[in-house]
């Protein structure tokens, strides 16, 4: 049991501080970008800021004087954006590989698992673009503000959070499979290794629910309020933090494995 603590750990803690495989220091033409680690699952912001290695923000002005940029999960290529601009560009030479042209002011983004897709947010709505190549692929069109959006590990959904609830999207084409109202603000949404649940936080709770009908499948009580969460790489545990302590849960029988408090060890 004490080894099983120590892998769901490392999970979690590889979950919320890993960058993008490889990435924690790149250089695009004299422009290198930083190493905060990633705050959530999926983090559009992980590998901000922008600095250069002059330190005068004289590198290119895309890229430079983007509001934002990621690094996709292969490390071969790098989003940016400022205003209603945004651009692909191939991380190992600077070239720019496409530009997005998005039509309104850029306020998400977030890669997919493998690379190769690109979700861009603007206030309700969001365009699913091919990466490298920039290639449009669909639009979701919510009806409120997308305050973030999640892509599947096998790219098969995307999931747009709003104040209101979320919704899930074809990750092929855009297509709007499932909307489900939530009452409490998301502050986490995570899908499942096997792309079949998904674990949402939303007003402190966790639960774990069915992708293909939002069906709730389970409650994972905690105790206090959850601040974050990660599925193990198999998908068959949970891990649930609250305040003082790491919460484990088998995902599969909704059963409390162990509970962890920070700076003790388990019992």
């Amino acid at each position: 049991m004490h080894f099983l603590k120590l892998v769901l750990l490392a999970s979690l803690f590889a979950s919320w501080t890993a960058l993008p495989a490889s990435a924690q220091v790149n250089t695009v033409n004299s422009v290198v970008l930083g190493n905060r680690p990633s705050t959530f699952e999926g983090d559009p912001y992980a590998g901000a800021a922008i600095l250069t290695t002059a330190g005068d923000y004289s590198a290119k002005p895309e890229v430079a004087g983007s509001s934002f940029a990621i690094v996709s999960p292969g490390s071969n290529c790098l989003f940016t954006a400022y205003g209603k601009q945004a651009w692909l560009w191939n991380i190992t030479n600077g070239v720019c590989t496409a530009p997005i042209p998005q039509g309104s002011n850029v306020t998400f983004a977030s890669f997919s698992p493998s690379g190769n897709i690109i979700v861009v947010a603007s206030s309700s709505n969001a365009k699913i673009w091919s990466v490298p190549s920039g290639e449009f692929l669909g639009e979701l069109t919510e009806g409120d503000y997308i305050r973030s959006a999640v892509i599947s590990h096998d790219g098969r959904y995307i999931a747009t959070i709003t104040n209101q609830g979320y919704s899930i999207w074809n990750g092929a084409n855009g297509a709007p499979l499932l909307r489900a109202p939530i009452s409490s603000a998301i502050t986490q949404l995570i899908f499942s290794p096997d792309s079949k649940r998904m674990l949402i936080i939303a007003g402190g709770n966790a639960g774990l629910w069915q992708i293909s009908n939002g069906a709730e499948l389970g409650k994972i009580p905690v105790g206090g309020a959850a601040r974050g969460a990660a599925f193990s790489p198999d998908g068959r545990y949970v891990i649930v933090c609250t305040g003082d302590r790491v919460h484990i849960w088998d995902a599969i029988g909704y059963r409390n494995v162990s509970n962890v408090p920070f700076g003790g060890s388990g019992q």
